[in-house]
């Protein structure tokens, strides 16, 4: 674990604090100077109105100076304003010619793009999750670990894309620089020629004919991605994590550095996003429960899988029925690797055992010496370990009685010690918040909360994953 250094954090911290001194004074000056204000006023009025016309005015009004003033206003909407770029692009090859037009919107989109990129690592996630909201962060933000580049190169390609968040978002990866310079220069600039054409000589039919070689242009890099994305999914691996549909409802940056924590000990461990079937098998059919087993089995197969490494106590239980793999429940691991660091002590939680681990006292080791690694303030419940009580999930009771699951859940949730519930079941938690009882998983107290859960996020890591193993520094 690499040491805290106070000079370096010392150091950071007066940066952050200077550059939004920097941009408050900014702010403060085009707010009480007059003119200034009028001025931003004007251009934001005339972006926010989606009119190229009006946009046209706008630049044309400053005569000598409307080069100056584009460039200005290119640099303001990818720093300041959710405005698409292509209302300037559009203007400027109305205005100055198509290629002189597409130099312009080209370079100064590359300077709002490079101010933005240098704006997040000087300020750091939570003034950028203020500046673009946490819902736009959380989009991307996994996405960009893995796929940085081509993900740039997509949203770059179009014109008619939002800067800000794409290169704010890029500033806190690990991404450096000048990778991210070149490959936001060669998305746009074929876009941006190609739009400022259009934009600046053609009409009618011609027009939407090159609109949409443009879009197959992009259609064709997405489809190049698509194959990337397939075949990191489908690579050869002895070793799997197995997430679990449930847990992957929270944001793919916790099963991400879950998956990071456990490779400190299986350094050729890959993911695998898919389903043990556990839904199916108790809620849908025997014959659609066969059918995504068989398709669970080809895929570890294909990959030559020999060890599934499973968060998931029902995934677990479903998998052990699998005969050929060992089945590894993750807590052990964890427990003698976790490095993340301090959590917040100022809440105890209660500690709650899924029933399908009623019986398995290693996990129930685990999971404790776990949480007093990270420090986590841990009750027991009365009636846990071998004793549990079911929240009112076990094999799926919540779709076939949901007053009895109810029931069951409420119960369960009066016995806490506490008034806030922890378990490593997802679907436990699950069954607590829709109580209405405040509940996490466990990986939340240890990686931080999931700011959404859903399908969202069931889609997000399972076909946009983060591979096979990492590569060596």
């Amino acid at each position: 674990m690499n040491k805290f250094d106070p000079i370096s954090a010392a150091k950071r911290a007066h940066k952050k604090w200077s550059v939004l001194a920097i941009c408050l004074a900014v702010v403060a000056v085009c707010i009480l100077v007059t003119p200034l204000r009028i001025w931003f006023s004007k251009a934001f009025a005339a972006l926010g109105s989606a009119d190229v016309g009006a946009v046209i005015s706008l630049i044309r009004s400053y005569g000598s100076w409307a080069a100056a003033i584009s460039f200005l206003l290119m640099v303001l909407q990818s720093v300041a304003a959710p405005i698409p770029a292509f209302l300037l692009t559009l203007s400027n090859a109305a205005i100055f010619g198509w290629w002189q037009g597409a130099i312009l919107s080209w370079s100064s989109a590359m300077a709002g793009a490079s101010l933005c990129f240098f704006l997040a690592r000087a300020l750091g996630r939570d003034t950028v999750a203020k500046l673009i909201g946490r819902s736009s962060m959380g989009a991307v933000e996994t996405f960009f670990e893995r796929y940085g580049k081509h993900t740039i190169l997509i949203c770059r390609l179009l014109p008619f894309l939002s800067f800000d968040a794409v290169s704010y978002m890029a500033g806190l990866t690990s991404m450096d620089f000048w990778s991210f310079f070149l490959a936001t220069g060669l998305g746009q600039l074929p876009a941006t020629i190609i739009y400022s054409y259009v934009g600046g000589i053609l009409t009618g039919g011609l027009k939407y004919f090159v609109y949409g070689l443009t879009s197959l242009f992009a259609f064709s890099v997405v489809i190049f991605m698509a194959k990337q994305l397939y075949n990191n999914r489908n690579s050869p691996a002895q070793n799997v994590f197995f997430p679990g549909c449930a847990l992957m409802e929270l944001d793919p940056a916790i099963v991400q550095k879950t998956l990071d924590a456990l490779r400190k000990e299986v350094p050729d461990m890959a993911l695998c996003p898919l389903c043990c079937g556990y839904p199916a098998r108790y809620a849908r059919s025997a014959a659609i429960y066969e059918k995504k087993a068989a398709r669970l089995r080809k895929s570890l197969e294909r990959r030559g899988v020999k060890r599934i490494y499973s968060a998931c106590p029902n995934c677990t239980q479903m998998l052990g029925a699998m005969v050929g793999y060992e089945i590894i429940p993750i807590w052990g691991i964890l427990a003698r690797t976790y490095e993340q660091g301090p959590v917040d002590q100022s809440k105890t939680w209660a500690l709650h055992d899924p029933c399908p681990t009623r019986w398995d006292a290693e996990i129930h080791e685990s999971v404790r010496a776990l949480l007093r690694r990270a420090g986590v303030p841990m009750a027991e419940f009365p009636y846990n370990r071998e004793g549990t009580h079911c929240c009112g999930q076990f094999h799926m009771l919540h779709r076939a009685d949901p007053a009895k699951s109810a029931n069951m859940c409420k119960s369960r949730a009066e016995e806490a010690p506490v008034p806030r519930i922890v378990s490593y079941c997802q679907g436990c938690i699950n069954s607590f918040t829709k109580e209405g009882v405040e509940a996490a998983h466990i990986l939340e107290l240890l990686y931080g909360p999931s700011r959404y859960k859903g399908w969202f996020n069931r889609f997000r890591t399972r076909y946009f994953p983060f591979g096979g193993p990492k590569e060596k520094a």
